[in-house]
């Protein structure tokens, strides 16, 4: 799988040299992603995590020039995705709840969106919107309970069986707006779910999806 991640960003880059006469602009993005996961058990009714997971996204973009009010864009950003679920903290001696906590669990990607961008009315600020296909190639993961640092056996377990890539889409609104003759200041929201399983078996099935809140430059 991560041979064809590779190929598939091979691609991306040769694309980008040959449409390289109609590179309008490019930049860097970066904010808050929030994220859960939806956990569906095939054989019992039990819940997963009830949490969003908080983290942060960065990453460059290159915008092409298209028809009308039609643009391209490319991009590749670091993302952590997941969920968090809380936890009663109870002792050794005392089964008594001695207060709460939260489980992370954590997948890092490198996520590459294509994305057909609709550009409004030119004017001080441009509002514009955001519609196209995401793969999500997994560099890595961590489970951590906060306030302990110990991770679960149980979930470095399943993360074994996890998907390399994860595919979906992604759209969202954003507004764009000159702050200096050097560059753009950008806003976006965006919506990124999962159309595949990042991890499923005969017992659960687990899909991601994610808000993004981002802030850029358009140089």
């Amino acid at each position: 799988m991560k041979k064809i991640a590779l190929s598939v960003i091979i691609l991306l880059l040769c694309a980008y040299s040959g449409f390289s006469q109609s590179l309008k602009s490019f930049g860097i993005k970066g904010g808050l992603s929030i994220s859960t996961q939806s956990y569906h058990y095939k054989q019992a009714d039990l819940p997963g995590p009830e949490n969003a997971l908080r983290d942060l996204c960065i990453g460059g973009f290159a915008q092409w020039n298209g028809t009308g009010k039609l643009s391209w864009m490319l991009e590749m950003y670091y993302i952590c995705k997941g969920a968090s679920d809380k936890v009663t903290i109870t002792m050794e001696d005392s089964p008594q709840p001695r207060g709460t906590t939260y489980w992370d669990y954590e997948i890092y990607y490198l996520s590459i969106p294509l994305l057909a961008r609709l550009n409004m009315e030119k004017g001080p600020s441009r509002f514009y919107g955001l519609l196209g296909p995401r793969m999500d190639i997994r560099l890595g993961q961590n489970d951590l309970l906060i306030a302990y640092n110990v991770s679960s056996e149980q979930m470095q377990f399943l993360y074994k069986d996890y998907r390399d890539l994860d595919f979906g889409l992604e759209f969202g609104i954003g507004m764009e707006r000159p702050v200096s003759s050097l560059f753009d200041l950008i806003l976006e929201i965006r919506y990124s779910p999962s159309f595949t399983h990042v991890y499923q078996s005969d017992l659960l099935d687990i899909r991601n999806q994610s808000f993004e809140f981002l802030v850029g430059f358009n140089l």
